[in-house]
């Protein structure tokens, strides 16, 4: 088998050169023949020079040429050697024909921006049978003019070269919407591809630049004509918007409000129904279409609207009044938007129709204040002003009223009279200043006051509003003078000017009143009792503060406890006395002390308060002790007691050791007490005591024995004292009369007879005839009964009611209430129900247990009553008078029935 060897496996052959394959074959026999396949494809001739030589019996050796390779040389080639008995193969050839590559691939653009784009690419399909060394991108303009802008990745300064392992580029600091070319190709050892071209444009983006030529003009007064050119740097389809400011007259634009004035793609407007000969202000700013994208803003230009007369007046006419015969007029130019043009001269007109006076003064248009002269005084003038442009005269300002100033009244008021309303009040009249001499508005009146009394001189400033007119005359009250004072009074009048001459004096007197101030000097210090008294001095108020003539004091004192009120008590001292002693205070206490001093009039101010301390108390000590005595009956006796502490003490009478019944006459002073027993009977005896008390201590005298002996007793009932009545001794079968018991009035019976043992003792006493204060006044009921209404028949049931509540009533107390009861049955036809109430609670006051004394001789009045009925009869009566609910039924419940 031969065996085939070639002498290398791989060739690489640039395109257009000479493929020059060797091999080399050996066998035995030698062989005989030769072929080359390519990719399995025999060889011919034709295409290739194919050699074959022996070399030796058994060697041969092949050569194949192929001048001018071209891409389908590419291939593996295998040389095949045979023998007469058999053939071999010998190792591949791998031969590649190296050449340019092919075109890229899928060239696009992306990411395209106002400034920059992304080109990419793909491999080329065929790369040439070797290694890429890089892709090269060259761009252009519409000019054709190659730009050496680099690229993202470039390894080149200029232009755009890239490593082959990059398929893609950014160009940047492009120019906005501008349209370039590009081509693409790649590169190996053998040379570049095909250029694949490709265009794209930038995106829009704000114009790069403002408008130019930009200019405004005036076309008449109310529009202004805007023309421009569009920016050099565009950079896309723009628009235009254009504002426009009424500034006035300043070019400080930061605090103005512009107006958008046009949107869109023209480049002129005209601005209509400006105001006139008025200063607008243009600005114009071009911006993209498609991004909204403003470009710079022009400059600001203005333009100026045509004169024209002025629409308005002049603002801010102010008048002033400087002088009797002159008028300063002011004012300040029409507004900017009305003025329409220079204003060039102003027209003053001022006319009075009270004197037919007037003129019109033309000054210059720089003038803003004329002062009007020759002017009528204290008179009203109409005055207006009025703006001229070259044009004419625009409208007058409103009428402005002026009055000329006012001068001094020439003549005082004339005073008629003096009134005195009451006692520091003083009504002044007088006549009115004829409107001629006037010499402007009368708006107050000065009066003088001149006190004489006490060398003072008030003057009060009133205004016309604080008098009162009648007729021809005016009135002031002249309020809050001086109390007991004599005044000369006067006047003034006056304007705003001055006033007038001194009108004549006259006098009057203000009365008394109460002191204004307290009495002066108040001074507290300790009495002769000073645990118990206090003594008190004081002076005068101050002469210009006693307000009359002082007549009198009075003092106020209280002990300083928490409820001032109740401890509160007044002492008058009248007459110029100007100290006083204050006794029976409590010791070891603060008393407050007030003065105040009065006139006829009244009293005044109290002085502040003075707290003064007491001295701690004495207890009582007994100088003088009752005797005791020994008499006939019949004697007066006179038992007497003293003794001194501080506060002075009070007395009392103890007969056996309890407080003597008030039947006896008992005469007390500070520290004295005295008891009178008159015409003494054996029921006086016993032991007597004096007991004094103060707030310190109690102390009580020796016991002083009364004995009265009595040698006529035989047949008698002794005297004695029962229920606080004094009886005296009676013989057997004989009525005693003594006088009911201190402030009931009447007198009381009792009769002296014999028991069952023959002992003369006393019988019960009989108080018929007795009757309180309160039933004193209840028989004169009976007369407001015969005049019935219900208010009385109400009146007389309370009262009943109140005077039999709680009390023990004596027997002529109830006979005037029985009695009452009687005629009210008598002349009543109804009754309320809870009159009804109270009628029951009278009639069971009536009988309670308490008043079993007074009911002991019943006989005498019920049989003076035989002819009416029986009292529970009588209410019984009275209650069929109630007035009650329909369908109902009362139950009243009462004790003692």
């Amino acid at each position: 088998i031969p065996i085939v060897r070639v002498a290398t496996t791989v060739l690489d052959i640039p395109i257009g050169g000479t493929i020059i394959l060797t091999c080399n074959g050996s066998s035995t026999p030698g062989p005989s023949s030769v072929s080359w396949t390519r990719n399995g494809t025999l060889l011919s001739n034709h295409t290739f020079i194919i050699t074959f030589m022996k070399i030796k019996t058994s060697l041969a050796t092949s050569t194949l040429t192929l001048a001018a390779a071209q891409h389908e040389d590419t291939g593996d080639y295998v040389c095949v050697m045979e023998n007469i008995y058999s053939s071999n193969s010998s190792q591949t050839i791998g031969v590649k024909i190296l050449e340019s590559p092919w075109s890229v691939q899928n060239v696009q653009v992306s990411e395209i921006k106002p400034r920059s784009f992304k080109i990419s690419w793909s491999r080329p399909i065929f790369i040439g049978n070797t290694a890429l060394t890089n892709y090269s991108v060259s761009i252009t303009n519409t000019n054709n003019e190659l730009l050496g802008i680099p690229c993202s990745s470039s390894i080149v300064h200029q232009g755009c070269v890239v490593m082959p392992n990059i398929n893609s580029v950014t160009y940047s600091g492009l120019l906005p919407y501008t349209r370039y070319y590009l081509k693409v190709w790649a590169t190996n050892i053998i040379g570049n591809s095909g250029k694949e071209s490709i265009s794209t444009t930038t995106d829009e983006t704000s114009p790069g630049n403002s408008v130019e030529n930009l200019y405004a003009l005036g076309y008449n007064s109310t529009s202004i004509r805007i023309r421009w050119k569009p920016p050099s740097l565009p950079y896309g389809i723009i628009s235009y918007r254009l504002y426009q400011w009424n500034a006035n007259n300043t070019q400080d634009f930061s605090n103005v409000t512009s107006v958008l004035l046009y949107v869109g793609r023209q480049t002129s407007y005209d601005s209509a129904n400006l105001d006139k000969n008025q200063v607008y202000y243009y600005q114009v700013v071009p911006y993209n279409i498609k991004h909204n994208l403003n470009g710079p803003s022009s400059e600001i230009i203005n333009g100026t609207t045509h004169e024209d007369i002025p629409s308005a007046s002049p603002t801010n006419v102010t008048i002033a009044s400087i002088l009797v015969r002159t008028i300063s007029v002011h004012w300040q130019p029409p507004p900017i938007s009305d003025r329409h043009g220079v204003i060039i001269k102003y027209n003053v007109t001022y006319y009075s129709s009270q004197w037919v006076h007037g003129n019109t003064i033309t000054v210059d248009g720089q003038v803003t204040s004329l002062l009007l002269r020759g002017l009528i005084p204290f008179t009203t003038y109409n005055i207006t002003v009025n703006a001229a442009t070259i044009i004419g005269f625009g409208p007058s300002s409103n009428d402005l009223l002026a009055r000329t100033l006012q001068a001094a009244p020439d003549v005082g008021p004339v005073l008629q009279g003096l009134q005195r309303t009451n006692s520091n009040t003083v009504q002044i009249n007088w006549q009115l200043i004829s409107e001629r001499q006037r010499n402007g508005i009368i708006i107050g009146y000065q009066i003088i006051l001149n006190n004489t009394k006490f060398n003072f001189v008030e003057n009060r400033t009133i205004y016309v509003n604080q008098t009162t007119t009648n007729g021809n005359e005016r009135s002031y009250i002249a309020k809050n003078l001086k109390y007991y004072s004599t005044y000369k009074i006067s006047l003034y009048a006056f304007t705003i000017a001055g006033k007038s001459p001194e009108s004549l004096r006259k006098s009057i007197e203000t009365l008394e009143t109460v002191p204004s101030a307290a009495p002066i000097h108040f001074t507290v210090t300790s009495g002769n009792l000073s645990a118990s008294s206090i003594s008190i001095s004081w002076e005068s108020p101050p002469l210009f503060d006693q307000n009359g003539v002082i007549t009198g004091y009075k003092l106020i004192y209280w002990l300083q406890t928490a409820n001032i009120t109740a401890h509160r008590n007044a002492v008058i001292v009248l007459g110029n006395i100007t100290q006083y002693t204050v006794y029976n205070l409590n010791p070891s206490s603060n008393y407050s002390i007030q003065i105040a001093a009065a006139t006829s009039v009244g009293f005044g101010t109290y002085h502040p308060s003075i707290v003064h301390l007491t001295s701690p108390a004495v207890a009582p000590a007994i100088s003088q002790f009752p005797r005791s005595i020994t008499v006939a009956a019949g004697t007066d006796i006179i038992l007497e007691c003293r003794a001194a502490g501080d506060p002075v003490p009070t007395v009392e009478w103890l007969n056996n050791g309890k407080i003597v019944a008030p039947v006896y006459d008992i005469k007390t002073a500070p520290g004295y007490g005295q008891l009178l027993i008159r015409d003494s009977s054996t029921g006086d005896n016993g032991t007597y005591q004096c007991l004094f008390t103060n707030i310190k201590a109690t102390a009580i005298s020796n016991l002083a024995d009364v004995y009265v002996y009595d040698d006529n007793t035989t047949g008698f009932c002794l005297g004695e004292i029962s229920n606080n009545m004094r009886w005296p001794k009676t013989f057997h079968g004989n009525v005693a009369v003594t006088k009911c018991p201190l402030s009931i009035a009447g007198n009381a019976t009792r009769v002296c007879r014999i028991d069952a043992k023959t002992k003369n003792i006393w019988a019960e006493i009989d108080t018929t005839s007795c009757e309180s204060p309160a039933f004193a006044s209840i028989s004169t009921l009976n007369q407001q009964l015969d005049n019935l209404d219900a208010n009385s028949t109400n009146f007389v049931i309370n009262r009943l009611n109140t005077s039999t509540s709680n009390k023990t009533l004596y027997g002529g107390d109830i006979v005037a209430a029985v009695s009452t009861l009687i005629k009210l049955n008598q002349v009543t036809k109804n009754i309320t129900e809870t009159q009804l109430h109270k009628l029951v609670n009278i009639q069971s006051n009536l009988l309670s247990i308490r008043n079993k004394g007074g009911w002991r001789f019943s006989q005498k009045f019920c049989q003076s009553t035989s002819n009416s009925p029986d009292i529970l009869k009588n209410l019984e009566e009275l209650a069929g008078k109630a007035i009650l609910s329909s369908n109902s039924k009362k139950t009243i419940i009462a004790d003692n029935l």
